[in-house]
């Protein structure tokens, strides 16, 4: 069979369009596989007709052409693609490179199920396996693919969907949440259906829930884990279609993958599920800084907003007794309840961790200071003589972002409690170049720095029995307002210029420039960094 056959197997392969390597179009065709993991193409025998969406390279233009150049390298037949459900067009480059070897790639209708492609090419090749049977082998081979390279619960729905021709979401049982992360509006309806139907959806001997509604029908399916429901399976068929017996059959075998995957991806185990401190903790200690997936779904279990401002305060008591604390505690938290803040506390050993949802017209210099202060004068007036410090992080407007907000709220009140003891908050914005200055303090250029302002104008004081080095102390503390410095010095103006003379002249600077002003505000932070 060759590749312009295919446009006369029936009428959606009629409406097949070449994009580019039309000149291949006599190329034979000896099989027709799927292939929606990259690993797929290193099987590809000569001849191969190659179907996908398009699905593992849909962000990488590069790891698309090295997949047609393997094509090339292999003798496929040529490649059938879905456009429109994860690449809307073909990239030029990838164009030329078809049409400089006459690979044909083609274009296949968005619509057309992957059993409505495979089965008319095999009984044309082959003419010897039933229908069903055909399908379930090939969707069994691609599924074992998915579970070896890519194994998440998208990959698995995704594929499903393109097998089936209709639209797959998988929910929590307990609480009905979405786990997948589809999200067009056959899911939403799915899942409303769901939440209007689940309690007697399965009170017959079917295997799977049926609604029949005026846009369509909604099929519901069991994920099962030892004779306990762990999530619910629906999936939706426009009302002139049905699900058919072997569409059936693809989802039954789908279920036991999903049933794997949510317990052992999910540390959701058989009997229950993670506590929301659990989740809390293992989110501040940054457990799932390189899987995002699981944290979608852990927070949609926990009917959490992935994307909502929140930050981190943290209350450290070195000494305090026990009954203390849980007077401290109450009084935070109340004071929080009055605020009406949304926030949840994790108690660490005399450290209170707050994360507590805001916006941006709460989270403003004017609102902040007010809340704090209105919060230590409940505090001050409750305790005396109480040693506490006030750690505050940025806001962080993704979740899976809020370990760098707990490590910003450490950072603040470790610092701040060393640098300025004076004071009971400390805010990271005030202790941002600290922290930056922390992180590369032992850079060589940082050190030549420190060595040449810093180190020489203490030793130049302790010689000469001057007070430089609190002459620049006092500018930079006044942001090198001259009437100011000269005010906390109790100097005059011109007695203050002269000094500043002096300075540039023995550290080879010039105090007018802001270059100056920055190495030596610089130099300053370091010194406090090592105090």
């Amino acid at each position: 069979m060759k590749i312009d056959e295919l446009f006369a197997l029936n009428k959606d392969f009629r409406k097949f369009e070449y994009i580019c390597g039309v000149d291949g179009k006599d190329n034979e065709i000896n099989n027709i596989e799927v292939t929606e993991v990259p690993e797929g193409v290193y099987w590809v025998k000569e001849g191969d007709l190659l179907v996908t969406t398009g699905y593992f390279f849909r962000n990488d233009e590069v790891a698309f052409e090295n997949f047609i150049k393997m094509l090339i390298y292999h003798k496929a037949a040529g490649l059938a693609i879905k456009l429109g459900r994860y690449i809307d067009k073909i990239p030029q480059k990838i164009v030329q490179i078809a049409e400089n070897n006459n690979f044909p790639i083609i274009n296949v209708p968005f619509h057309m199920r992957y059993s409505s492609i495979l089965w008319p090419v095999a009984n044309k090749l082959v003419d010897t396996e039933k229908y069903s049977d055909y399908i379930l082998k090939t969707y069994k081979k691609e599924l074992k693919e998915e579970m070896k390279n890519n194994y998440n619960l998208d990959a698995i729905t995704d594929l499903l969907s393109v097998y089936i021709g209709s639209t797959v979401s998988v929910f929590w049982e307990n609480n009905k949440k979405q786990i997948n992360t589809s999200d067009v509006l056959e899911t939403r309806n799915i899942h409303r259906t769901l939440m209007d139907n689940y309690k007697t959806l399965f009170q017959t001997d079917k295997r799977y829930g049926h609604i029949e509604k005026e846009e369509g029908q909604y099929f519901f399916f069991k994920i099962e884990a030892v004779n306990q429901i762990v999530a619910y399976m629906g999936v939706f068929y426009p009302k002139t279609e049905s699900i058919s017996e072997t569409d059936l059959e693809l989802v039954e075998e789908t279920i036991p993958f999903i049933s794997i995957y949510l317990l052992s991806n999910s540390h959701h185990n058989l009997s229950h599920y993670k506590s929301l401190n659990e989740f809390y903790q293992c989110l501040i200690e940054g457990d799932y800084s390189n899987n995002e997936r699981k944290l979608r779904e852990e927070a949609a279990y926990f009917d959490m907003e992935f994307n909502k401002s929140r930050y981190v305060w943290i209350v450290q008591m070195p000494e305090i007794s026990v009954d203390n604390y849980r007077r401290f505690v109450n009084i935070a938290t109340s004071h929080l309840d009055l605020s009406t803040k949304e926030y949840y506390l994790i108690e660490k050993s005399k450290r209170l961790i707050f994360i507590t949802s805001t916006n941006a017209e709460q989270f403003n210099e004017r609102y902040i200071i007010e809340f704090y202060s209105e919060l230590i004068k409940r505090i001050e007036y409750s305790f005396k003589g109480l040693s506490y410090f006030i750690g505050i992080s940025k806001v962080c407007n993704v979740l899976k972002y809020l370990n760098y907000a707990h490590d910003e709220a450490v950072f603040a009140y470790k610092l701040g409690s060393k640098i300025h003891p004076e004071r009971k908050i400390y805010y990271y914005d005030d202790y941002i170049v600290y922290h930056l200055l922390h992180e590369v303090s032992d850079h060589p250029a940082l050190s030549k720095i420190y060595k040449n302002t810093v180190e020489r104008i203490i030793r130049y004081d302790a010689e000469n029995n001057t007070d430089f080095f609190d002459t620049l102390s006092s500018l930079i503390e006044n942001d090198f307002n001259i009437n100011q410095t000269a005010n906390a010095l109790f100097v005059h103006r011109n007695t203050l210029y002269k000094r500043m003379n002096k300075i540039d002249n023995l550290l080879d600077l010039n105090l007018e420039k802001s270059e100056s002003r920055l190495l030596l505000q610089l130099a300053f932070k370091l010194k406090d960094l090592q105090n």
